[in-house]
């Protein structure tokens, strides 16, 4: 059963009565680009694509302390910076995007990744395992998340790494604004916070290495004392992201 809390303009969202979890109503949910691409072909021209953001880079130096190398698919890649830079770094790395603008154009741009344009259920379904999955802000978008963790779990190799970046619904930011958290959106149909990732991924065989808290969604952007400023209001949970690492049990320990 579902506690209905708010209703806005594209959006109902419901509190789950028994474990808490906050979700879109499902009964009345429609995904926004059932019938359009999320990018058109004409904005992602004007884009300036750049691998070598802060934010970027520091998601790749995270991964890299925790796997140093190997086969890698970011899912949901967006423009595919992340894939971008981990390519750059060594890796096979592979990038997965529904949006047909985007994988037409970083194929001819960035022709070293491996860019595959379906939905991350179906390529999850036949593809081959990998040593890194990550999702950055995709989880929140997938109406059925159990499948889809139960499909990592069968992708992601031993010793391998699973990223999951998602707004906290429990973080500082979001119980200050309440109803006008900028993450409320149409589009998004899951609001996670540490403990309901932890008993969605638990059960699939995941194990939670460490937590990063973010003050926003470009942490860091390469600014000292903006970044400074940022990461200590995080840390004091003023924070709008989490950064989840996780490994499967059983694996061999990963440094933290």
């Amino acid at each position: 059963m579902g506690e209905r809390l708010w209703r806005t303009a594209g959006l109902s969202v419901v509190r789950c009565s028994a474990c808490g979890f906050y979700s879109a109503d499902m009964d009345s949910w429609t995904y926004p680009y059932s019938d359009r691409d999320y990018y058109s072909a004409q904005a992602i021209q004007t884009t300036e694509i750049n691998p070598n953001r802060p934010h970027i880079q520091h998601r790749v130096r995270r991964i890299s302390r925790f796997v140093p190398s190997g086969r890698s698919v970011d899912l949901g890649c967006g423009l595919g910076e992340t894939v971008v830079a981990l390519s750059e770094l060594g890796f096979e790395a592979h990038g997965v995007e529904e949006s047909k603008a985007a994988i037409c154009f970083l194929t001819a741009a960035y022709p070293r990744a491996m860019w595959h344009q379906m939905s991350v259920a179906r390529y999850l379904e036949t593809a081959d395992s990998f040593d890194v999955i990550t999702l950055y802000h995709v989880l929140e978008h997938i109406p059925q998340p159990q499948r889809i963790v139960r499909l990592l779990a069968q992708s992601l190799r031993p010793n391998g790494l699973l990223v999951i970046e998602v707004p906290d619904v429990s973080g500082g930011q979001a119980r200050l604004k309440r109803w006008r958290w900028q993450y409320w959106l149409p589009h998004h149909v899951n609001y996670f916070a540490p403990h309901t990732l932890r008993r969605l991924l638990e059960p699939a065989g995941f194990h939670l290495e460490s937590v990063e808290r973010k003050y926003h969604l470009q942490f860091p952007q390469g600014i000292k004392w903006r970044d400074g400023a940022h990461s200590l209001l995080a840390r004091l949970g003023f924070h709008d992201i989490i950064t989840t690492y996780w490994q499967r049990v059983g694996a061999r320990d990963l440094p933290r």
